[in-house]
């Protein structure tokens, strides 16, 4: 079974609030870090539009000066899912045992069954955010690490992707095509040194992404500690500016967002993205999912229960050519 439980043997008063693990909401679907699209049952077509145009003088009879290129992009969300089994005769002789109906047969426990859910509908949050931003399926993994073509540090950005999915996340779908091509994406000079990293992000962007109120910078979570470190070793002034009640973070009054995007404590290796907010796209049947958790029998003779979740999930990346990415390794 999955769950390891070693209980106390409970004795006098139980203190009511149960002590969960420290792990991350998911803030990109709650805050709208991204654009998010609702109700998409099997697939979508997202169609984007973009043209060279130019005024000229008069012609009685005129010549185009337009190239309109419509483009589509296909959202077909993949139905993934959280599944743990656990032996309810577990919770015997534990605090759960106190709100157990009487008889052998009673072994639910409803603090048990709550404290479960809350648990399970945090990390089961957490894990669809973190596939949202860096997951990468597996074949595409494999056909990217044969790929002699591609930037050798974005190489190295999906080697260190997780592959648990059969979706590719936003830093893939920006960075390389379906048919595992490099897209138009702009690849910034690495630097480990945050501010200098994020001055190549923008001087790498185009002017006309980054004068869009919705222009953003995502960053792994480790660089909050990264740029209040940075702050703190600055002689005259901050280089950014913090907020700490809210943790909000702004580079030259561009906002930073901390997503779980790909991170090695161990070399400091980043992956890091700028662009308009609104054009990185993110597709489920229905958002409230990441909420719902289901706990029941697993078997009708059988007393093994299981916590079970679904959710589907797709991403799109909209004008590549407006973005930027870094891989500091």
């Amino acid at each position: 079974m999955a769950l390891t439980y070693s209980p106390n043997l409970y004795s006098g008063t139980l203190y009511q609030e149960i002590f969960q693990e420290i792990f991350f909401a998911n803030k990109t679907v709650r805050d709208g870090y991204v654009r998010l699209i609702d109700n998409v049952k099997d697939a979508t077509i997202l169609t984007s539009m973009s043209s060279t145009t130019a005024i000229k003088d008069y012609q009685a009879e005129p010549t185009t000066s337009t190239a309109l290129t419509p483009s589509d992009t296909s959202l077909a969300p993949v139905q993934v899912m959280l599944y743990e089994e656990f032996d309810p005769n577990t919770l015997r002789g534990s605090r759960f045992a106190v709100d157990m109906a009487p008889g052998s047969f009673n072994m639910i426990s409803n603090e048990f069954e709550r404290a479960v859910m809350e648990h399970f509908a945090g990390k089961f949050g957490s894990s669809i955010e973190r596939a949202i931003w860096q997951n990468v399926k597996t074949a595409d993994k494999t056909a990217v690490a044969a790929a002699g073509s591609l930037n050798a540090d974005v190489k190295r950005g999906w080697s260190q992707s997780d592959a648990l999915v059969s979706m590719n996340g936003l830093w893939g779908k920006a960075t390389i095509t379906a048919a595992i091509a490099a897209t138009g994406v702009k690849i910034a000079t690495k630097n480990t040194d945050v501010a200098t990293a994020f001055a190549n992000l923008l001087s790498t962007c185009p002017t006309e992404a980054v004068m869009r109120e919705d222009f953003t910078i995502f960053a792994p979570r480790e660089y909050y500690q990264v740029i209040l470190a940075k702050n703190s070793a600055s002689t005259y002034r901050d280089v950014f500016t913090v907020i700490p009640e809210t943790k909000e973070v702004f580079y030259q009054g561009i906002p930073v967002k901390f997503v779980p995007l790909t991170y090695t404590t161990a070399t400091a290796a980043a992956c890091l993205i700028a662009g308009p907010a609104n054009d990185l796209v993110v597709g489920a049947d229905l958002f409230s999912d990441t909420n719902t958790i289901e706990i029941g029998k697993k078997y009708n003779y059988a007393d093994t229960m299981f916590v079970k979740a679904k959710f589907s999930l797709d991403t799109a990346v909209m004008f590549p050519a407006n973005f930027t990415v870094q891989c500091n390794y």
